[in-house]
């Protein structure tokens, strides 16, 4: 009889035990459930990609196409990106106007021009001028430079002050640096013309656009 009366406490005892143990693996099961519906539904979840540029601003060099400005952005290290993932934003502080921000698309096209001249930048093939297919094209890896250029025998745009955007000539074409810059003169022959000038800064920033994420940022002087 006694075996019997502690065989009785022992399962009544044993309940309570039981019934947390349930309540945790409930507790647990619900959490997996909730993570796992929470990372398939949350956008930014994709990782931001690392990586290091170097920046090279020249400004009207003697050449024998005439005076010619360029900016050349290199991929020192960081992971591979595609360039359908990215867009650059520059920053001129002097330009005439409220308007100091142009902004580079991934579309093959992103300047809206006819012409060789106007869409940049380009992954650079080893030539100047610039050659290699449009940014957007191109995935970007250690080593590859894009680049924007100018000479000043390209008929470009005329930058408006009062509505802060080029005003294109009848040929609609703008060049490459204008097409990087807000208010960037193509004849170095009228110093009103120009609004960046040796020694200046100018600021430039690469964003991963499927993050929203500012993965370079640099002002950059112009030499």
């Amino acid at each position: 009889m006694k075996q019997q009366n502690l065989f009785i406490k022992s399962s009544s005892a044993a309940s309570p035990v039981i019934g947390v143990m349930l309540m945790v693996v409930v507790t647990v099961i619900l959490a997996a459930a909730v993570s796992s519906y929470s990372t398939n539904v949350l956008p930014g979840s994709q990782s931001v990609p690392s990586a290091a540029f170097d920046v090279e601003m020249r400004k009207d060099i003697n050449t024998f196409h005439g005076n010619m400005s360029y900016i050349a952005i290199t991929m020192v290290t960081g992971d591979k990106i595609h360039t359908r993932d990215l867009k650059i934003i520059t920053v001129n502080p002097n330009a005439r106007g409220d308007y100091k921000t142009m902004e580079i698309l991934p579309n093959a096209n992103n300047t809206n021009s006819r012409s060789f001249e106007g869409t940049s930048p380009f992954w650079n093939l080893g030539n100047f001028p610039t050659t290699g297919q449009f940014f957007g094209e191109f995935l970007l890896e250690p080593g590859m430079t894009m680049v924007a250029d100018e000479y000043a025998n390209y008929d470009g745009a005329s930058w408006h002050s009062d509505t802060g955007k080029y005003i294109r000539g009848p040929n609609g074409k703008m060049t490459g640096m204008q097409a990087m810059f807000a208010d960037w003169g193509d004849n170095p022959a009228d110093s009103m013309d120009d609004t960046i000038n040796r020694g200046d800064v100018v600021t430039i920033k690469i964003v991963h656009t499927p993050t929203n994420k500012v993965i370079f940022k640099k002002d950059v002087v112009m030499s």
